[in-house]
Order: C-alpha cells, then structure tokens, then sequence
C-alpha cells in the first residue's frame, strides 16, 4: 500500500518519489484481559512482515533496525522424520501443514544445508498468504 501511494503521489507531482509509511489500527472493544490481549496481538502481527507501532504520530517516517550478528540455523531439520516434522510445525505455530514443510525439507535437503528460522519464517509467511 505505502508503495503504492508513493508511485501514484511522483506519478502525479512529477517530482521524487515521497516515503510513505501505512498501518492499521484495530479497535477492540469490552472487557479484554491482559492474556486475552497477548494472545490477540500474536495472532494479528505477523513479525516477519509488520510491528506494534504507538499511536502517536513519528517524528520521522525513516526506521532503523537492528541487524541481528547471526541468524539461528535449525541444526538437523533436514534429517528430521515425519513426526518430527509435524513437531516442528506445532513448536514453532506454522502455517504449513506436514505436507509443505516436508517440501521444504526436500529442498534444503537438495541445498544439503539446514534452513535458517529466518527462511523458514518467510517461506511460510508467504507460502501461507497463497
């Protein structure tokens, strides 16, 4: 969407393209427990793709991210069994069913490497928004 806003704004100004930031705000209403929250929270803010932001307006649209030193590779995915695999699904509250991640496994397999959880995130991400 943001990107979307910002071709459409240099399209029609003719000039540099503006930085553009979106969100959502998600009203919630009645008697909501602090866990009743959390559990909310996790299942609407995938934190592969989106973040917890405050209400008030930023004094810059420009984010800064910490880049992590080292990225956790998962030590024995590829030999895991099938049980395993829907251990692993379960653990880590994947979207993928048995089926996709075995796929998965197949591929990494073929890389003979482990994934990283960083690529697993995004694979199922994105393989769960087709």
């Amino acid at each position: 969407r943001a990107d979307s806003a910002a071709q459409c704004i240099q399209l029609i100004s003719k000039g540099d393209r503006p930085l553009i930031r979106t969100a959502k705000v998600y009203m919630l209403y009645g008697d909501i427990t602090a866990e009743e929250l959390k559990a909310i929270k996790k299942y609407v803010i995938n934190p592969v793709e989106a973040r917890e932001a405050a209400l008030e307006k930023p004094q810059t649209l420009v984010l800064k991210y910490n880049i992590p030193e080292s990225v956790a590779t998962l030590d024995g995915f590829t030999a895991l069994d099938n049980k395993g695999l829907a251990d692993f699904v379960s653990k880590y509250g994947l979207a993928m069913d048995t089926d996709d991640i075995k796929f998965c496994q197949d591929y990494f397999k073929s890389e003979h490497r482990d994934p990283t959880m960083t690529e697993i995130r995004m694979i199922d991400t994105y393989w769960s928004d087709h």
